[in-house]
């Protein structure tokens, strides 16, 4: 089989898997093929964009949904340890300062 076979073969068959990696959740596969696809083989991007173009806003979007549960977790779990010597995470207060992009974190005591 030559190179170029071997390439088409490869850039059909992700995009055929494409909708079953969809479906079983697995849209990072899924996005990270069909890029792979169109730089394997650029004649591919007419069947690979409109596909990247529906999974890339579901995979932000499942992206986001993690984050958000993740940065749950972890406020659980600093409000665990703060709670230990009465203190929450709601108790400090975050600032971004617009010049540089740092923040600042400051303390304000319960009223």
């Amino acid at each position: 089989m030559r190179r170029a076979e071997a390439c088409e073969h490869l850039a059909n068959a992700a995009i055929a898997a494409n909708d079953s990696l969809e479906s079983s959740g697995k849209l990072q596969i899924a996005v990270d093929d069909l890029k792979r696809v169109i730089e394997v083989d650029p004649s591919f991007a007419p069947q690979a964009r409109p596909m990247l173009r529906r999974l890339e806003p579901l995979l932000a979007k499942e992206q986001e949904k993690m984050k958000d549960e993740m940065l749950g977790k972890l406020k659980g779990v600093g409000n665990f340890l703060l709670g230990k010597i009465g203190l929450s995470l709601d108790n400090f207060e975050t600032t971004q300062d617009p010049a540089t992009g740092s923040y600042s974190i400051n303390f304000k005591p319960n009223k």
